[in-house]
């Protein structure tokens, strides 16, 4: 291994290098005026490059934390100190739109660094796919781009996507393949699910993100399958491709945004990843159920629901499996469906107010906490085997979606009783934990 250069080289050489760029990317805009996109995204490239160079010029931590440092006040400095904004600013700042990823590229690049200790695959390839598979994707999108779909941040195109798997493919097979002792098969299949699921990340990124969860979320996916063999790999991948599939179908037939959806995928893939497969059965049931049961034809046609609304609904079960994994609590399984039972009967409250309005409140409990119950703890039971304890679950579970229920009817009022039309997701995430510890509190004491 060639031995890094004294620090202040490197910081020399690369701060040279960076302020060199900008003066080029100036006079090519004052001399061609090419697209704002093309200018951001070869800035976007140019700082990539030089941030791959980190671990071949410092062995140590702290040069690069200066270097973030630094990039981060200039950056600032382009984009409000009004003399440099219009001097160089525009070479990082021409695009019409609020986001703050030139801040979030140096930060990402910085705490990769810390966190790939010294690995230079670790480091390389998230920064590898960060720099090019998302500037292709952006030149793609914008000159090729046809097949439109709804993004977090705004729209994007099916073509760009495409672009960005290939490139992020490539940036993750190419080096696993050429520079570790992965082997072929291994590197291919991570590849292409790296591929898959970073692609996601950036499609559901909004204002920038996508500079922090690429490279981060590919760092976590990487390291978790490195270690892996061929078989395992390809599962993970047909897993992937399975949910893909799925929502892909549903997309029309459901009342989530194009970036809500994709969302669920990186949603179920964590699920079966980290807690396996029977912990993917009460998202998809969810999925697939909620406008079977509770039918809202013109949410349908309108998609409101965006990944806000995706995130109140999945967040909590996320919590149970994280307390499940850290805490080795495989039976935190329950409280983790009954949070996704829960969020199907607030639906159905809701579906209640809108179209039978003249129901009695113990009507509305009643029927949308039966039917949770029967849709979501029913898949609870057939997956857990029908012992005596699990029964008792499905009794506590029943009595924690009624107590839901009430405190939904109570907590959030109707539209017209609201002081604005925006919906409480927050509200509604933290009734679906309330009625899960419930649910978890009985079952603990019936023990």
């Amino acid at each position: 291994m060639i031995a890094a250069p004294a620090p202040w080289i490197g910081v020399g050489i690369l701060v040279v290098a960076l302020v060199a760029m900008l003066v080029v990317l100036r006079a090519v805009r004052a001399r061609w005026a090419p697209h704002p996109e093309v200018m951001r995204k070869t800035a976007h490239v140019g700082l990539g490059l030089a941030t791959l160079s980190f671990p071949w010029l410092f062995s140590d931590v702290w040069p690069v934390l200066l270097l973030g440092a630094v990039a981060v006040c200039t950056l600032l400095a382009l984009r409000y100190v009004p003399a440099l904004r219009t001097q160089v600013g525009g070479v990082v700042h021409g695009v019409d739109r609020a986001s703050l990823g030139d801040l979030y590229f140096p930060v990402a690049a910085t705490g990769l660094f810390v966190l790939a200790r010294g690995d230079r695959i670790l480091y390389t390839v998230p920064i590898l796919t960060l720099a090019f598979a998302d500037a292709v994707a952006a030149l793609v999108g914008v000159r090729y781009g046809q097949h439109r779909f709804e993004g977090a941040d705004g729209g994007k195109s099916a073509e760009g996507s495409i672009a960005f798997f290939l490139v992020a493919f490539l940036a993750t097979h190419l080096p696993l393949l050429l520079f570790t002792t992965v082997g072929r098969a291994e590197s291919v299949f991570i590849g292409l699910t790296f591929g898959v699921l970073v692609m996601l990340l950036e499609a559901v990124a909004w204002r920038g993100l996508d500079n922090l969860f690429i490279p981060f979320g590919g760092f976590l996916l990487l390291r978790a399958s490195i270690a892996l063999d061929a078989a395992a790999l390809a599962r993970r991948f047909a897993v992937t491709v399975a949910l893909l599939v799925l929502v892909l179908g549903l997309r029309r037939r459901r009342t989530l945004t194009d970036s809500a959806m994709l969302a669920g995928v990186l949603v179920g893939y964590v699920a079966w990843s980290v807690g396996g497969w029977r912990w993917l059965v009460p998202p998809s049931v969810l999925l697939v159920a909620y406008t079977i049961a509770w039918p809202r034809h013109h949410q349908i046609r309108e998609r409101p629901h965006d990944i806000i609304a995706l995130f109140s609904v999945t967040s909590c079960g996320m919590l149970w499996l994280l307390l499940a994994v850290v805490l080795r609590r495989p039976d935190f399984y329950f409280p983790y469906t009954l949070v996704f039972a829960a969020n199907l009967c607030f639906i159905g409250v809701t579906w209640w107010r809108d179209f039978r309005r003249s129901a009695s409140r113990w009507r509305v409990v009643l029927a949308t906490a039966t039917v949770a119950w029967a849709v979501v703890l029913t898949p609870y039971v057939v997956v857990t085997g029908p012992a005596h304890s699990v029964l008792f679950d499905a009794v506590a579970g029943y009595a924690a979606l009624v107590a839901g229920a009430i405190a939904f009817t109570l907590a959030v009022p109707d539209l017209q009783g609201r002081k604005n039309h925006e919906y409480p997701w927050a509200r509604q995430a933290l009734l679906g934990l309330g009625a899960s510890a419930f649910g978890l509190v009985m079952t603990e004491l019936g023990r």
